[in-house]
């Protein structure tokens, strides 16, 4: 006689576990991708808003260390590029000229000086330098002379994160006798 008992045997069990294992191991990986890309995109987020926030900061500024405030520009008067006594390097309180962010290369802060919450694994360098008049092609730098126009770079870079390596952003504006030629 034949016993009519239903159940699972261990065998069953065993190839059951295993195949939803299986299947979830790539699930698992798939979850692991998508956070670090989402980290990664929440880094280039931040990355954005400090060359953004940076970029206001500067165009707030006076075009040079000859005018008496913002969008004024004195033709030939023009001086060298770079911070001019009483201003500090990486030290915003002290900046009264566009020249003076070419200092920059720091962890991002505020315009007060202290360092922006959450910010500390940031690095943020400004490039201001003079360049040919845009309008004709490609500005090109001129550091024979100074010009009316301005090219300011603010350089972002990171690592950590969602970024396996050193992650960098960059962006660029030209600047036309203190305001942004580049909109």
């Amino acid at each position: 006689m034949r016993s009519n008992k239903k159940g699972v045997t261990l065998v069953e069990l065993m190839i059951t576990v295993s195949v939803i294992l299986l299947a979830l191991v790539p699930l698992l990986r798939l979850f692991i991708n998508a956070n670090r890309g989402n980290q990664h995109l929440a880094q280039m987020t931040v990355a954005e808003n400090i060359i953004q926030q940076t970029f206001d900061e500067i165009s707030r500024l006076k075009w040079d260390e000859n005018c008496e405030f913002t969008g004024d520009h004195k033709t030939g008067t023009t001086p060298p590029l770079g911070t001019d006594t009483p201003e500090t390097p990486n030290d915003k309180t002290t900046f009264d000229d566009m020249d003076d962010y070419a200092t920059i290369d720091d962890i991002p802060r505020y315009i007060s000086g202290d360092i922006i919450p959450g910010y500390e694994a940031y690095r943020i360098s400004v490039k201001v330098v003079y360049v040919e008049n845009p309008s004709s092609g490609p500005p090109t730098e001129n550091l024979a002379a100074p010009t009316d126009f301005k090219k300011v770079t603010v350089r972002i870079s990171w690592k950590g994160g969602g970024a396996n390596s050193a992650t960098v952003k960059t962006k660029t504006r030209i600047f036309y006798n203190g305001v942004d030629y580049t909109r």
